[in-house]
């Protein structure tokens, strides 16, 4: 991979794009990555790989969710819970939780 300073990359910027069909090249500032130039063909196949990643990914999580008896109504149902609690709290600014002995924030 080479390595280019960003105000190098940005005063040969056709040269980049010239040479972007082998290895990605690395653009640093101050010494420190902040880019990368790649083929848009490179591109493309990462962004595709990287999108059937995340699928398979909510396909097992969807199916192990399923096995231990998670329906699509739970979930909305346990946002809704939480949205009745946080607006509960808004409304009583001193609501104590019993069990910390302390005010409960939902952080809004």
């Amino acid at each position: 991979m080479k390595e280019f300073a960003a105000k190098e990359a940005r005063n040969q910027f056709g040269l980049l794009l010239d040479t972007e069909y082998g290895e990605p090249d690395r653009v640093t500032e101050k010494g420190r990555p902040v880019g990368a130039m790649m083929s848009m063909q490179r591109y493309e196949r990462l962004r595709g790989a990287a999108w059937e990643r995340l699928l398979k990914t909510m396909d097992a999580i969807a199916a192990a969710a399923a096995e231990n008896g998670l329906t699509d109504s739970e979930p909305e149902s346990l946002l809704a819970d939480a949205s009745k609690e946080c607006r509960f709290r808004h409304k009583h600014p001193d609501y104590c939780c019993p069990t910390a002995k302390r005010a409960v924030s939902c952080g809004n």
